[in-house]
């Protein structure tokens, strides 16, 4: 665990605290600039051997996928498209997200 936040148990709580009702109103919460610094944006990462979820995190019920890759999987793909950056991803899953709709 990063030094700089605060440990699991902890952030969960505050996080909770919140009443925020699913992913996108986290995401929402971390672009506010009202998170402190001692939150992390990426719980999953930070906190990875603990992290179970969204639902967990939050203490709420969130729609979860049931297609998602594991990350070996999407690196996998990254690397076979020579995908140099984050950004580069994230413009892909866009493209990729609006032909299944």
């Amino acid at each position: 665990m990063d030094k700089r936040f605060l440990p699991f148990e902890e952030a969960r709580e505050y996080v909770r605290k919140l009443g925020l009702k699913g992913v996108k109103d986290w995401w929402k919460y971390c672009k506010s600039g009202k998170k402190p610094m001692t939150i992390t944006n990426a719980p999953f990462s930070t906190y990875r051997n603990e992290w179970d979820g969204f639902s967990n995190w939050l203490g709420k019920k969130t729609r979860r996928a049931t297609n998602i890759l594991s990350f070996e999987e999407a690196r996998k793909i990254a690397r076979e498209l020579n995908f140099t950056s984050m950004k580069q991803w994230h413009e892909f899953k866009k493209i990729i997200m609006s032909m299944c709709l």
